[in-house]
């Protein structure tokens, strides 16, 4: 219901752009910085829209063998325009034999682009550095996103992944929202430190593989059974066994 108005003023505004161009150059260009701000909003509500449907609608998982230091590239190089716009850093130290993880990549593609978009918010223009690093051991791997912002106080800290929080002038409280359902659903999980006036680190975490439940039987209890007593049923006892999975 939302969309397709958007998607019918985006068109309409590309042929006005057209229009105005070739009947007046010089009116044109002066309304052009009018119909790229008017473009910007309509991207928004366009990204807003995708955000919520996202954080409400069941997701279907494709999984495949995923290289996150090339999807943490790639967010990196859609964000490029808007960091080079308020001269913030971005600095990537990823591992070179980053393993592949079992993941959705346009899922993960998500989770990635939401944090760090976040992170570039967050910073001030001309001083504002972001590092993103990539890391494994064991039982998976880790994606860490640290920014030298204002941080987070701890009364907010609380509130994060609270529906539709957020302390934002233009945010919509979902991102974070979506980016620990997505990780929780692949059985990862997801980590922030904050404080405020120290920046924020968020820490993105996706095991190798998911832990395994299986059920095991108990021994019974030894001595014999009554005759006039019920036959007794084996108990089974849940084990989780954490060999292949996340580590805390």
């Amino acid at each position: 219901e939302l969309g397709n108005p958007l998607n019918s003023l985006t068109i309409h505004l590309q042929l006005l752009d057209r229009k105005l161009k070739a009947r007046d150059e010089a009116l044109h260009e002066d309304l052009l910085p009018l119909l790229d701000t008017a473009r910007g909003e309509l991207q928004r509500l366009d990204f807003m829209i995708e955000q919520f449907l996202a954080a409400i609608r069941p997701t279907h998982h494709c999984l495949e063998p995923c290289d996150l230091n090339a999807l943490i590239r790639e967010a990196a190089q859609f964000l490029g325009p808007e960091l080079k716009d308020r001269s913030t850093t971005l600095a990537l130290e990823l591992h070179s034999q980053l393993p592949h993880v079992p993941a959705d990549p346009g899922q993960m593609k998500q989770a990635l682009y939401n944090v760090l978009r976040n992170a570039s918010q967050a910073v001030k223009a001309v001083e504002g550095r972001i590092v993103v690093r990539s890391d494994f051991d064991d039982h998976g791997v880790s994606v860490v996103v640290q920014d030298n912002g204002e941080g987070i106080s701890p009364a907010d800290m609380g509130r994060l992944f609270t529906p539709y929080f957020t302390t934002k002038a233009r945010g919509h409280g979902l991102g974070l929202l979506i980016v620990r359902r997505i990780l929780r659903e692949h059985g990862g999980d997801l980590h922030i430190d904050s404080r405020k006036g120290g920046g924020t680190t968020v820490t993105l975490m996706l095991p190798f593989a998911r832990p395994r439940v299986r059920l095991l039987a108990a021994p019974d209890h030894p001595g014999p059974v009554p005759a006039a007593a019920p036959k007794r049923r084996r108990k089974r006892t849940k084990v989780i066994d954490l060999g292949e999975g996340r580590g805390e």
